[in-house]
């Protein structure tokens, strides 16, 4: 019975810890932007990690998109955060592009506002300053 129960709380770990390394690494592995959508263009996170996919944007991987409101939500307490230019965060999402391709930064930057809906695109620490922690 020990042997019948231990098996599935094994295979449960195991896929727990794939899942927890293959975000450990997407976070180390990727250079963070901050995009904001044109006002009017409302979508969520999947859908517009799907359409960015159908765009035009060359070799460009973007591994994941996360809400900048839901980004902040994990930051540490002792940090302050101070938005260097409108603080509003609605249409805001973090791209989490992948640190190894071959574009620059400028390049980057305009292949993600040359897409539709796009207005604003820069490095999410260039658009944040943060102050305080250990």
């Amino acid at each position: 019975m020990i042997l019948g129960i231990s098996i599935p709380v094994a295979i449960f770990g195991i896929f727990v810890l794939i899942i927890a390394i293959s975000f450990i690494q997407i976070n180390e592995n990727s250079d963070k932007w901050m995009v904001e959508l044109e006002p009017g263009l409302n979508l969520s996170e999947g859908n517009l990690l799907y359409q960015m996919r159908d765009e035009d944007i060359g070799e460009l991987q973007i591994q994941r998109v996360q809400y900048v409101k839901d980004f902040f939500k994990n930051v540490p307490p002792n940090f302050n955060v101070t938005f260097i230019d409108d603080p509003s965060l609605d249409r805001r999402y973090i791209f989490f592009i992948d640190e190894n391709s071959d574009y620059s930064d400028d390049e980057i930057k305009e292949m993600l506002i040359d897409v539709d809906g796009i207005r604003n695109a820069k490095l999410f620490f260039d658009w944040i300053k943060v102050t305080g922690g250990p």
